[in-house]
């Protein structure tokens, strides 16, 4: 942890060897450790000033089969004024899900309203208001080699998403890892960038 306004340092070394994924929004920072194909996923908290991990919840493999979620990915979209957190779920069949959880473990988990027979989402975030995600989809184009990537805005409320087509790419639909990079969205709300 490096504090921007005195140039310290603060390290701690994990017990085992697991990777651990860090978010921050604003004073808070969550953690992701584990792999949804092999073990449990703790979520939790990490204490800013003594670094140690303040677990939340474990995803456990039996919930996310409940669902038809094969794999998450391995990033956390945090709400940024509230409490909850959103994984994205790959799904067995044509189209991906967004689990959303609270401190106290799993909400609900929800198919997207995608104008679309099929499709894959990557990069997930919150909008200001919380009541709205935006996430990157992949959609299938007629020819099989390319793919449409666009941007979503997802209402939470079921309503279908309105789609920003950006541009087409030269790779096979739902031959991607699960995730992505999440997408930034400024300040004011009003710019969403995005990274290759």
């Amino acid at each position: 942890l490096l504090d921007l306004q005195t140039g310290e340092v603060k390290s701690k070394e994990l017990i085992d060897s697991k990777e651990i994924i860090l978010a921050g929004e604003k004073d808070r920072i969550f953690y992701l450790i584990g792999d949804s194909e092999e073990s449990p996923i703790e979520v939790g908290m990490v204490d800013p000033k003594s670094l140690n991990l303040q677990p939340l919840f474990t995803l456990k493999r039996e919930e996310l089969e409940a669902h038809e979620i094969e794999e998450t990915a391995n990033f956390l979209a945090i709400e940024p004024h509230g409490t909850r957190l959103a994984l994205m779920g790959k799904g067995s069949g044509t189209k991906d899900f967004i689990l959303l959880y609270s401190d106290k473990g799993l909400q609900t988990v929800f198919a997207p309203n995608i104008p679309a027979d099929s499709y894959e989402l990557m990069g997930l975030t919150w909008a200001q208001d919380g009541k709205t995600i935006y996430a990157e989809v992949l959609t299938p184009t007629p020819n099989e080699h390319k793919v449409q990537l666009s941007v979503a805005e997802i209402p939470l409320d079921g309503r279908l998403a309105k789609l920003t087509p950006l541009y087409q790419a030269d790779i096979d639909f739902r031959d991607q890892d699960v995730g992505g990079i999440p997408l930034s969205l400024s300040p004011d709300g009003k710019h969403i960038a995005r990274s290759e």
